[in-house]
């Protein structure tokens, strides 16, 4: 428990910085799969929808 993988640019990880946060940087660059999930049962908000829609553009589903 208590872990987790979030995709930041480089930059903007400054903002997110914490003392038990590890940065693995993937270089060279490294195509990755990404993979959106919610919890079964639950409904879709205009958030999700819109962050996915985002997320998906362009994507090989």
């Amino acid at each position: 428990m208590g872990e987790g993988i979030s995709l930041l640019a480089k930059s903007n990880f400054r903002i997110f910085q914490a003392g038990q946060v590890k940065v693995v940087p993937l270089d060279p660059p490294t195509k990755l799969s990404v993979v959106l999930a919610k919890l079964a049962g639950t409904a879709q908000t205009d958030a999700m929808r819109i962050f996915a829609d985002y997320m998906c553009k362009g994507c090989e589903v």
